[in-house]
């Protein structure tokens, strides 16, 4: 299990340096495998804020921006980003800035226009997924400032390594429980709030593999955007997790999982034949992956079924998900 030395200590905000945290942790039974810093390697990406967009006199997918990083100069930049427009705040690598890869940024000319530096994804910056999209950042951030001093990336990454009879060390509350028992403080508890339920429709919940599964709990929730970012704070414990996907669904999934310990499955609700069964797989039974990749079960496996189908085995994000681009509804399990 990989996680952000950050993200532990927003759980257990105690006054200890990296060796003294790996030590503790270490001496609660949970081996260490390693500390690594995470630094990106950017320098000179500034906050502008775009004052003027518009397209390219010959190629209508490129956009001449006019950015303003604080300084006299305002500077010239071509983009081919779709969200491109006036008013945003994007990060922006100067001239002579140093990105990820080793990538050096200069003026030079592009299609008839003198481009005066580059306007960042996150991706430029060596961050999560590839995407055409520049960074946004909120309005109250200052024109002119290191994008370092916003983004706040520096961070440790801790690798443990956990054996079977630990779960309590699969999860960043379970790690702060050991350390707040071994520093006698003590834990915030958790927030809870109460989402009264709004939805008529319902899902008749039948567990049959009682020796497998002793309680199976299910929520509906409608009108889901998938298409929705996932926010930049979680993003940026996931990557460090490796486990940030490019779907916000899963994103959610991973972030309980990690934070919590709480594996948890999602379910197109729209796809669910009058139930949903908890039972152990037929022998020869199969279930059809991502990719069209068929798997062929036996007595042992644990699956989620309606009347008629698999849904997926739990745990499993191959199976739960496998098509979560076409749909609007979800069961969270």
């Amino acid at each position: 299990m990989k996680f952000s030395e950050n993200w532990l200590r927003e759980w257990i905000s105690l006054d200890l340096d990296s060796t003294t945290l790996k030590e503790q942790i270490t001496n609660s039974g949970i081996e260490v495998e390693s500390i690594s810093k995470f630094d990106p390697i950017f320098h000179n990406v500034l906050i502008g804020k775009v004052i003027a967009c518009h397209d390219h006199f010959k190629f209508s997918y490129l956009r001449i921006a006019k950015v303003d990083i604080g300084r006299e100069k305002i500077l010239s930049i071509l983009c081919a980003a779709s969200n491109c427009r006036v008013g945003i705040k994007v990060a922006v690598a100067i001239p002579g800035a140093i990105l990820p890869r080793k990538k050096t940024v200069k003026i030079q000319e592009i299609y008839g226009i003198w481009s005066e530096g580059m306007l960042c994804s996150f991706f430029d910056l060596g961050l999560f997924f590839y995407t055409n999209s520049i960074i946004e950042f909120d309005k109250n951030v200052i024109v002119g400032d290191d994008v370092n001093n916003c983004l706040l990336l520096k961070d440790n990454v801790i690798k443990i390594n956990t054996i079977s009879n630990r779960p309590d060390s699969l999860s960043i509350l379970g790690l702060s429980r050991n350390l707040a028992a071994i520093n006698n403080f003590k834990l915030p508890s958790l927030k809870k709030k109460l989402v009264h339920v709004l939805i008529d429709k319902q899902f008749f919940i039948d567990v049959k593999a009682t020796t497998k599964c002793i309680n199976c709990f299910g929520r509906l929730i409608q009108d889901v955007n998938i298409n929705v970012e996932t926010p930049f704070w979680m993003q940026k414990k996931l990557f460090l997790c490796d486990m940030l996907s490019d779907n916000v669904i899963k994103n959610i999934i991973n972030y309980v999982l990690v934070e919590l310990g709480q594996p948890l499955n999602v379910l197109n609700a729209d796809n669910i034949n009058d139930a949903i069964i908890v039972r152990m797989a037929n022998q020869q039974e199969n279930v059809l992956l991502k990719d069209n990749i068929k798997l062929l079960l036996n007595e042992n496996i644990l699956v989620l079924s309606d009347r008629d189908k698999i849904l997926c085995i739990p745990g499993n994000l191959n199976t739960a998900i496998s098509v979560i681009y076409k749909i609007t509804t979800y069961l969270f399990q």
